[in-house]
């Protein structure tokens, strides 16, 4: 897909928030935002074995994420300020601060906050006991 010039570039009030971006999934980005204009926000800093690959057009500026040996912090409340999204698609994992937040977000008024939309495979097999897991 080639990207369009700047001042043809399609907008949208939905982000969707990865922690990165596999080559398998890139087609669906594309996809996505040529017919509707979907914004990727992602890590500039994935720690995992997995790299982003280079998707044309509608990666913004990658942010900083931070991690920890358990768990990732996505920058979630410069993300809504700087782009101000009416809905965010986002990863739903236990261990991204960035679900929480999200959840607790909730509870504000609804002129204050996106709509939030979480996606995920499953629990992590690994976690069989505990809090995480029954969640």
């Amino acid at each position: 897909m080639v990207a369009l010039p700047q001042s043809q570039e399609k907008k949208s009030d939905v982000l969707i928030i990865q922690r990165v971006v596999p080559h398998y999934r890139a087609p669906l980005f594309e996809a996505l935002y040529a017919q509707y204009g979907y914004q990727v926000v992602v890590a500039d800093n994935f720690k995992g074995s997995v790299k982003s690959v280079s998707v044309s057009g509608e990666i913004k500026t990658p942010y900083r994420f931070f991690y920890t040996e358990y768990s990732c912090h996505v920058p979630l409340v410069s993300i809504v300020r700087q782009n101000k999204p009416k809905v965010i698609i986002l990863e739903a994992g236990s261990s991204m601060t960035s679900t929480w937040l999200a959840l607790c977000w909730c509870v504000l008024p609804k002129a204050f906050r996106p709509k939030f939309i979480f996606w995920l495979h499953g629990r992590p097999l690994g976690q069989k006991t505990g809090f995480k897991a029954g969640l």
